[in-house]
């Protein structure tokens, strides 16, 4: 029929089609396994087509054919001039004609070298870059195409070379054929593209035109404004406005994705304003123009901070913006003010208020990060003000600014003239205006020294603790601040203070002015403040201000009383005790069960069990701190009743006690609830037991018990997920069980085996489920999976059946095991299989439902396997699972021996889930040998294991290592082995070789041996028997 090596494209035109070679005068079909770029270079070439620009076209889309397979695995070299001269595989058992290669090839003169064209833009002078090369038009593929290197295609096409934007990652579409540049790199001043430095990029990339590159041009005849120009629309003033740029005679406004105050200084500069200052707003703070304009969002700038104008910055174009982006600045003009000078602003009086200074001609604020006294006192001291009474202010005490923050970070000496002359940081990147410094320069004392006062209460006798400290008033730091301190303050100002409480964090609100004490300790005899132990150094802020409240009378009458504060529920929470007249809380040491089954009993609730928290579970208390190392028996009515220790050190409340108690009767034995998940088909577990509800430990739970659990409740016995440790937080009561084990068929968890905690467990560990409602007839049946977007029926992106609708798996942790047992459940191999990643057979469009699949292969069906079930918020559809399955070849358990020079020896091929694979050659020897030959009906007798892929190397999965047979096993799969093959190549793959059992010429039997050429009987040669000859 034809000539042994031709070749020819079929069911397609003279460039395309189907890949047929000849070989001993019979057309035959080429497999798509690993055909890639190069081999179809070489079948164009071979066709009088061009070299470059061949493409493969996979899996039969040709349509299938009907000859023999003649070559699987080809592996061209590049310089060959037929296939046939390529290295390939004969055997071909593997393959099918749904796997048919088909190419395309382009025609040489197709264009003029040199040519350049932009494509599938929406304007002429935008699109994907095609060049012409070897008279065949091509991409240029490049993920970093830079400014330079695009203006210098918007020269050779003939527009302005001064203002463009590059686009990449194939923004234009993915081009077809030739990827003719690659990496480019421009110095500016070439007049062809091609005359760049580039690189031709290599042929493993998967797909090439993923990053081809593309570009806008600008032609700046004709029109309404100037390509280039910028302007600040909608503010109340000419300096400051939404940014709108000019391209191709279009305003448009830039986005503010990204923008940060480089980009703002550009700006400005480019306008005519300072370059020093500038600053960048809130996007949209001068409106947006969606609702009434067409106006298009024109770029994202990448500016350094010392172009002259925006469009000498590096420009992206983002089709993720929109208009609530748009950008918004505030520029400056210089020479407002003289260099060095200070003010107050929008303070009461002349001597107070937020400090600004002058630098390069612009008022600016100073950021309060180090403020501290000697600080201010320069500031007052340049003034002309006295520096002996000055009060410092944090956090806009006196109002935001308006302008830039011109110091950071200040730290002066104090014999400085003006606030510049101090250390400082200029480069503010942690400031905003709500850090405005302030200062009030007072000319006279305002309090007498070491005397205390309270403000900002709701009573006279409680408030902010202020300390008066060389005439000025400042608050106190609540580092160490206890109850002593309290004690102390309240006698200081002759107030009750038997019931006197210490609070920290700003209890009673921030104060203002200097923090003037940290680290108060006193020991109760003080008579003030200022004889306790202190320092006048901190890195506090008023966020940190103590407080007291000095109470003329008990806040509780009942010693011993206790309450629960801050719990989600009447049964839970932080403990309060009433000691010594004033609620407190309880350290938690030695803190336990049987103590909290006392405060239970004294709460009226069930007194046979409870739980214990510590370290502040129910959140920290402010106030005091009352008792600790409580130890009760358990017996107990009332906690003062149990051993404790009166707490009279620094209240720390990060370890405040807390306690759950339960209630009895409040269900029936054998319920099952599922509590705190996002809708009532999930949840964690609860079970009645008892009459209290009570959670499942997660140790052992799997995806059958929670199938026991989602039927008990109503929902789908087809598919349900067991939840991830902990997922939905923490239950209450008693853990009752935990390694449960059900068949998927009880009806409920209780008649599942289980063990119950000797030991109280952690909720930390509390299991969960995820079920799924029935699904409704017509519609996918939950658990059922599906592949799309593969070239056969056998690859694709993968879907799931969930709730009657079809949905797709995210990428992370998806490997081997999970596709073979995705194969497995569509019927194909269950072994073999290659799963793919980053939606490779193209996205999903449904709902992404599950993601961390890990199976350990010994599953029927992916929703068997473990799973984060939960809804994947990191995940997108360009994470989508993916595989390529094999389909069933050959019966599990058969053998064969490949490649050998005889049919009784050869490479050692193993057949599992419908796929051939090799048996690795660890541990391989004469027993694993006589097996095999056994197997295939040769003799056991004699029979040579081999090994180091003596046979060649075979193709596909490596089924056994570390093999071990007895020699009496009558298959292979009957001895011991491991399948786990890591480890092995397919240059370790094992061989035997067996032997006949019948006689050959009558003259001797297989494996007899004789003595030939001795001096008698017992000396000789030694012969064995073979296949019947000596």
């Amino acid at each position: 029929q034809c000539t042994h090596g031709d070749i020819r494209l079929v069911n397609g035109t003279e460039l395309e089609g189907r890949v047929e070679v000849c070989i001993d005068g019979v057309w035959g079909t080429v497999c798509d396994d690993r055909f890639g770029i190069i081999d179809a270079v070489v079948v164009c070439r071979h066709l009088g087509f061009s070299d470059l620009g061949a493409t493969v076209v996979p899996g039969a889309k040709y349509g299938s054919g009907t000859g023999p397979i003649f070559l699987d695995n080809t592996l061209c070299f590049g310089e060959e001039k037929k296939l046939l001269e390529c290295l390939f595989d004969p055997h071909t058992a593997d393959c099918s004609h749904e796997r048919d290669v088909g190419v395309i090839c382009v025609p040489n003169g197709q264009c003029t070298n040199g040519d350049i064209r932009l494509v599938n833009g929406s304007r002429p002078t935008e699109g994907r870059i095609e060049v012409c090369f070897g008279e065949v038009w091509g991409t240029i593929a490049d993920a970093l195409l830079d400014k330079t290197s695009a203006l210098v295609v918007c020269r050779q096409l003939g527009y302005s070379d001064q203002y463009v934007i590059p686009f990449l990652n194939a923004f234009f579409g993915e081009g077809v054929g030739a990827v003719h540049a690659y990496n480019v790199a421009c110095n500016g001043d070439e007049t062809d593209i091609l005359n760049c430095t580039h690189d031709t990029i290599p042929f493993n990339v998967v797909n090439q035109h993923i990053i081809d590159a593309g570009v806008r041009c600008f032609n700046l005849t004709n029109a309404s404004c100037i390509t280039g120009d910028v302007r600040l629309v909608d503010g109340s003033n000419d300096l400051e406005g939404r940014v709108e740029v000019c391209l191709d005679g279009v305003w448009g406004t830039v986005c503010g994705s990204a923008w940060i105050e480089d980009d703002s200084r550009v700006v400005c500069r480019q306008l005519g304003y300072s370059s020093y200052a500038a600053l960048t707003l809130p996007t949209g703070t001068f409106g947006t123009v969606e609702l009434n304009s067409t106006a298009p969002i024109h770029f994202l700038p990448l500016c350094l901070g010392t172009e002259e104008a925006i469009f000498d910055c590096p420009l992206l174009y983002i089709d993720t913006c929109s208009h609530d982006d748009d950008t918004a600045i505030r520029c400056f003009n210089s020479g407002g003010c003289t260099e060095g000078d200070t003010r107050l602003v929008d303070g009461s009086f002349d001597y107070e208020g937020r400090v600004e200074v002058c630098q390069h001609g612009i008022w600016g604020t100073v950021c309060d990060d180090l403020i501290d006294q000697v600080d201010g006192e320069v500031i007052c001291r340049s003034l002309g003000y006295s520096d002996g009474y000055v009060a410092t202010f944090t956090g806009a005490h006196f109002g935001e600014g308006s302008g830039p923050i011109h110091m950071d970070n200040v730290e002066c000496v104090g014999n400085e003239d003006r606030l510049l002359d101090c250390v400082y940081d200029s480069h503010i990147d942690d400031c905003s205006h709500a850090d405005d410094m302030g200062v009030i320069c007072y000319n006279e004392s305002q309090c007498e020294h070491n005397t205390v006062r309270l403000v900002g209460g709701n009573a006279s006798y409680e408030g902010i603790v202020e300390y008066c400290s060389n005439g000025v008033w400042g608050t106190v730091c609540d580092t160490f601040w206890d109850y002593l301190d309290a004690i102390t303050v309240c006698n200081q100002l002759n107030l009750e203070s038997d019931y006197a409480v210490s609070y920290t964090g700003a209890y009673f609100g921030q104060g203002a002015g200097e923090i003037v004490l940290n680290n108060v300790d006193c020991i109760r005899n003080e008579p003030t403040l200022g004889q306790c132990f202190r320092s006048t150094t901190h890195d506090c802020t008023h966020a940190q201000d103590a407080s007291v409240a000095c109470f003329p009378e008990r806040l509780c009458d009942e010693e011993g009383a206790v309450r629960l504060l801050d719990g989600d529920t009447l049964l839970e929470g932080r403990v309060e005790i009433c000691y010594q007249g004033v609620w407190g809380s309880i350290a938690d040491d030695l803190w336990d069960r049987n103590d909290a089954i006392v405060v239970c009993r004294k709460l009226g609730y069930l007194d046979t069990d409870a739980e214990a928290f510590r370290n502040a579970f129910f959140g920290r208390t402010n106030g005091r701190l009352n008792i600790n190392r409580v130890r009760c028996l358990g017996t107990e009515s009332n906690l003062l009743e149990c051993g404790f220790t009166s707490f009279t050190v620094f209240d720390d409340h990060s370890e405040d006690a807390g306690v759950r108690c339960y209630e009895v009767g409040v269900c029936e034995d054998g319920d099952i609830r599922l509590m705190d998940g996002n809708t009532n088909m999930e949840g964690r577990v609860e079970v009645c037991f008892e009459g209290t509800w009570g959670t499942v430990n997660s140790a052992g739970w799997d995806n059958t018990d929670a199938v026991v659990v989602c039927s008990e409740l109503g929902y789908s016995d087809e598919v349900a997920f067991a939840s991830a440790r902990g997922e939905f937080g923490p239950g209450i009561g008693p853990v009752l069980f935990f390694n449960v084990d059900c068949e998927g068929d009880e009806g409920t968890v209780l008649n599942c085996s289980y063990s119950t905690p000797t030991n109280s467990l952690s909720h930390d560990g509390d299991t969960g489920v995820r079920c799924f409602n029935n699904t409704e007839t017509g519609e996918c049946i939950n658990g059922d999976v599906r592949l799309i977007g593969g070239d056969t029926e056998y690859e694709g992106t993968i879907e799931l059946c969930l709730q009657g609708e079809w949905g797709s798996i995210c990428h992370n942790a998806w490997g081997v095991n999970d596709a073979n047992v995705v194969c497995k459940q569509l019927g194909y191999s269950a072994a073999g299989n290659t799963p793919y990643y980053a939606a490779f057979y193209g996205p999903s469009s449904g709902a992404i439902l599950l993601n961390q699949v890990q199976c350990t292969g010994a599953e029927s069906t992916i929703i068997e396997c473990p799973v984060d079930s939960s809804p994947p918020t990191t995940c997108t559809h360009l994470q989508d699972a993916a595989v390529a399955c094999l389909p069933i070849s050959c019966d599990d358990g058969d053998i064969r021996l490949m490649e050998g020079d005889e049919k009784y020896e050869g490479r050692v091929e193993l057949c599992l889930g419908g796929v051939w694979g090799t048996v690795c050659d660890d541990f391989w020897d004469t027993p694993d040998a006589r097996v095999v030959c056994r197997q295939l009906g040769y003799s056991d007798i004699a029979a040579v294991a081999l090994s180091h892929g003596q046979f060649g190397h075979g193709i596909g999965p490596i089924h056994f290592d570390d093999t071990q047979c007895i020699g009496n096993e009558t298959a292979l799969t009957q001895c011991q082995y491991n399948r786990f093959t890591q480890g092995c190549t397919h240059a370790e793959d094992a061989g035997v070789r067996c032997y006949e059992s019948e006689f050959g010429n009558g003259t001797c039997a297989l494996g007899d041996v004789q003595l030939v050429g001795g001096g008698n009987d017992m000396m000789g040669s030694v012969e064995v028997c073979i296949n019947g000859e000596w």
